[in-house]
């Protein structure tokens, strides 16, 4: 992320986390691979707690009360909404994988989870829809982590505008581990970088990452080689990976 090995980072992993004992599974055999791949790639598991704007939409649309919202919000997959359990299993999700050796990536939907899971990510996620969220670019501001912001499929600017954001020092309301109300205050966070869908990156990286240098900040982006047309199957992933 800051430039100082020739390695590419790899985000790869399921979209949502239902099942911990399955994503276990694929943590033991990503684990390997990225020990044999570790001279050319760093490799982060994508353990998302929480389902995605998108997904949540889609699921909103075709089911009752919106669907299942995420390992944290709905850990039995019953609407008990036993979050306790789900923050709990959350936590021993990261630790678990954390001991495999292999660093983990969550996308944060909200602003509140990431005080509960934070110390156990590697790197943080800031999808398209919450990229123009003041309390995201807050969050992403004191965060001590790496963040990729989501550029969305017709413009990056809302992404770029959050780096910039995230870059300088925040004050603002929060809630502590404790579950206290405080005032937070932050320095900034300069690792923070675009995101960008593979069908629009090569017009677009070239612009975004020049409008980040213009502000003086690191011009860096990631391509999402999962995300829209074009990219759905492991051999659309390949290609657009490779161009």
């Amino acid at each position: 992320v800051q430039g100082d090995s020739d390695r590419l980072l790899v985000l790869a992993g399921p979209p949502a986390v239902h099942d911990p004992s399955e994503a276990m599974e694929y943590a033991a055999r990503l684990a390997a691979l990225a020990a044999e791949l570790e001279s050319e790639l760093l490799v982060v598991m994508a353990v998302n707690l929480s389902r995605s704007s998108s997904d949540a939409d889609a699921a909103a649309a075709a089911a009752p009360g919106g669907g299942w919202a995420g390992l944290v919000t709905d850990p039995r997959l019953d609407g008990s909404v036993d979050m306790n359990s789900g923050f709990r299993a959350a936590r021993r999700l990261l630790l678990d994988i954390a001991q495999l050796g292999l660093p983990t990536a969550v996308e944060y939907v909200d602003t509140i989870t990431p005080q509960f899971v934070a110390d156990l990510a590697s790197y943080a996620l800031v999808g398209a829809r919450q990229a123009g969220s003041r309390a995201h670019r807050e969050l992403a501001s004191g965060l001590s982590t790496p963040v990729g912001f989501q550029g969305g499929a017709t413009s990056a600017d809302a992404a770029v505008d959050a780096v910039r954001s995230a870059a300088s020092g925040h004050a603002f309301l929060s809630v502590s581990k404790q579950g206290v109300a405080g005032i937070v205050q932050t320095t900034g966070n300069r690792d923070g970088h675009l995101v960008l869908p593979a069908a629009s990156a090569a017009e677009a990286e070239e612009a975004a990452c020049g409008a980040l240098a213009a502000l003086g900040l690191p011009a860096r982006a990631m391509v999402d080689c999962g995300y829209g047309a074009g990219c759905t199957t492991p051999q659309e992933q390949a290609a657009a990976a490779a161009a």
